[in-house]
């Protein structure tokens, strides 16, 4: 997984839980965050996609708003489709280059291996 697929993932969640936070009628996110003890810069950040949510966190939100933490993670298939456009994007940023096939597939290769 690369890092823009990492940035989309959690700009993702927070979309998820700013739309969340719109239903709940009459609360500010400082307002929010104050019921879950975080600070309101946090909750910003985490909903702008800026800072990265922990596990508890997320549950702790879940909680709060009384749904399940999965409720609050983006489809599956919208993560996936990102993978993909960026795996396209950079198969046609390596064609461009005039880089050979043969050149693509080694480099796809070494890309996917596990980093140590």
């Amino acid at each position: 997984m690369g890092q823009n697929s990492h940035i989309h993932l959690y700009k993702s969640i927070g979309k998820v839980i700013g739309s969340y936070l719109k239903e709940v009628k009459g609360i500010s996110q400082k307002d929010f965050a104050d019921s879950i003890n975080m600070n309101r810069a946090t909750l910003s950040n985490i909903i702008a996609g800026r800072q990265q949510i922990s596990i508890h966190l997320l549950y702790k939100i879940a909680n709060e708003l009384k749904v399940q933490p999965v409720d609050l993670l983006p489809p599956m298939d919208l993560f996936q489709k990102s993978e993909e456009e960026l795996k396209v994007n950079f198969n046609n940023l390596l064609k461009e280059k005039g880089i050979s096939k043969e050149s693509q597939e080694t480099i796809l290769n070494i890309i996917k291996q596990p980093h140590k």
